[in-house]
């Protein structure tokens, strides 16, 4: 969002103008800097069967007692992390699935914690959300990674279809509707808590906002929880 970066890559739905071609390379762009040998700089992600659908840049991010810019890249059944404050470290691929398991998953969502240095993603065909705690280690070598994603899987309710993050960074939690068990769901990863709120009306979209309420005309934190079949809507 910055403008700093920029990330071209081929799409799974195109075929390139020549016979043979990476469809894993990708091209990640310094705009703050001029063109060189290394700028752009070719690289190629890891592959467990799928090709980048989507790129995401994070706001920045504390990791490990640094604020970094991360690209996270989506692909069916998982998601690559790039560094971008560290061009030169390899890229970590976290699945989203076993090997085993043939389910189409995709990443449709992402949001980012940057105070608690956590990556939250939404896939289609899943009914969890993914919990990505980047925690410090020791870097392998003067190129290696200095944090590694803990997964955590958030039973978001059946089919959700939106989340959102409220409350302050210290107390921050996870809104999720899911109009397949219609409930909405407040879930604590770091406390791996979950409430779990029914509805009365079928929501699939969330929308944060300020303000008062139809029970409280106080200005305070709201979400209205709105979509579905119906024309309800629900606001707390």
């Amino acid at each position: 969002d910055d403008g700093r970066f920029g990330i071209t890559y081929f799409r799974s739905d195109v075929s390139a103008a020549r016979l043979l071609f990476n469809p894993n390379q990708i091209a990640v762009v310094d705009l703050a800097a001029p063109p060189s040998d290394r700028n752009p700089a070719l690289r190629t992600v890891r592959s467990f069967g799928g090709v980048p659908n989507g790129v995401v840049f994070s706001p920045p991010m504390m990791v490990n007692g640094t604020a970094r810019t991360l690209a996270v890249v989506l692909s069916d059944a998982y998601v690559t992390l790039l560094d971008l404050a560290n061009p030169a470290r390899p890229e970590i691929s976290v699945r989203l699935t076993l090997p085993e398991d043939a389910r189409a998953i995709r990443p449709t969502q992402v949001l980012f914690d940057a105070e608690q240095a956590t990556v939250y993603v939404r896939a289609s065909a899943s009914n969890d959300v993914y919990a990505l705690r980047l925690v410090p280690v020791t870097p392998d070598g003067p190129q290696g990674n200095d944090f590694r994603p803990s997964i955590n899987q958030l039973a978001a309710g059946l089919n959700p279809t939106d989340m959102a993050l409220i409350g302050d960074a210290s107390e921050r939690k996870l809104l999720v509707v899911s109009p397949g068990s219609r409930d909405a769901r407040v879930i604590d990863a770091r406390a791996n808590t979950t409430i779990t709120i029914p509805l009365d009306a079928v929501a699939t979209s969330i929308l944060l906002f300020r303000g008062a309420s139809p029970r409280d005309p106080n200005p305070a934190p709201r979400a209205l929880l709105y979509g579905g079949p119906s024309s309800a809507a629900t606001v707390s």
